[in-house]
């Protein structure tokens, strides 16, 4: 894990920027001697083991309560120091210096930025009844995408509230608000809560509007009838983003609702806001795996990279898949 992000810290500081990292590993089991005190240090980054953190002994959670995969991120968002914070799971690059974002609209009004996922937003009404949400704040089914929280800045200041709440969705989330929140959908988990919560202290936040795009290859003609693997997502400049579509949050914590006579989703995608993140969910960078020379792609003629890009709201766009290498 750890020999993992130290790709995604040397990725940062290779574009220039200069941004503290706190690299949160689950427990010491997974930290790497070698990494952690040489590695890391040289590239402004500190490896934090979070259950040592979340200890009885340090007026933390008894250990009967641990907290595990899903329900981590929040907990090491709380736990860091830093006031404004730029999350990244370790299987995230960034493609030019986060820095920016940090500084920039509409991270500075907002407080709070999440990006899309492929997938409808999934939430039950039960859940805006037990969260006692006004039904004239209730949103209507099908206002907005899911999240895909590989990715969040988040302002601990302004959004204080957003994330304790956050933290109890996740805390019982296993055996209560991952179903409520994500009713088994797939990739049901924690990268609702961030928005629910916002949602449902009326907070405000930014959802980036344009589709992610999916990174991938052709297999070989005589491998598989040349069917297309999906590999990564590209997530975009949420300034540019801002930018081209407009506020897209209106300080009461709904999510932009897209007008169809303003902007379809074909519209969307034809705005080209350039990526700012790559995500690679499908095939995890490893450092060991560059050592031994293990390679993620079979024999045959090698891979031909092209870009897909979701349509929103759950639905893949029926298009042919556009060369980009």
């Amino acid at each position: 894990m750890a020999s993992r992000i130290s790709r995604f810290t040397s990725d940062a500081t290779s574009h220039g920027s200069t941004l503290p990292v706190d690299v949160f590993l689950a427990t010491p089991d997974e930290a790497e001697g070698e990494i952690c005190e040489t590695v890391m240090p040289k590239l402004g980054a500190r490896c934090r083991i979070l259950s040592e953190l979340l200890d009885l002994a340090d007026g933390g959670l008894p250990r009967r309560l641990n907290v595990t995969h899903f329900q981590l991120k929040v907990f090491a968002i709380l736990m860091s120091e830093f006031d404004d914070v730029f999350w990244m799971d370790a299987d995230q690059m960034p493609l030019e210096d986060p820095r920016k974002f940090l500084k920039a609209e509409p991270f500075r009004s907002a407080g709070l930025v999440t990006w899309p996922d492929y997938w409808a937003e999934t939430m039950s009404p039960a859940f805006f009844r037990i969260a006692g949400v006004p039904r004239e704040r209730i949103p209507v089914a099908g206002w907005s995408g899911a999240s895909e929280a590989a990715q969040l800045l988040v302002s601990k200041s302004k959004h204080l509230q957003t994330l304790e709440l956050a933290a109890y969705y996740n805390f019982h989330g296993p055996t209560h608000y991952y179903e409520l929140i994500g009713q088994n959908a797939y990739g049901t988990g924690d990268k609702d809560t961030f928005q629910a919560a916002a949602l449902v202290l009326a907070a405000p936040y930014y959802k980036v509007k344009t589709p992610l795009q999916t990174l991938g290859y052709h297999h070989a003609e005589d491998d598989d009838n040349g069917r297309w693997e999906p590999m990564a997502i590209l997530q975009a400049d949420p300034t540019i983003d801002q930018t081209r579509f407009g506020d897209g949050h209106n300080h009461a914590g709904f999510d932009y609702v897209w007008p169809d006579e303003q902007f379809s989703t074909r519209e969307r995608m034809q705005c080209r806001v350039p990526p700012a993140f790559l995500h690679a969910e499908q095939s995890k960078p490893n450092a060991e795996s560059k050592v031994r020379g293990v390679s993620r792609f079979g024999g045959g003629s090698g891979p031909r990279v092209s870009a897909r890009r979701s349509g929103g709201g759950g639905f893949w766009v029926r298009r042919r898949a556009r060369s980009v290498g």
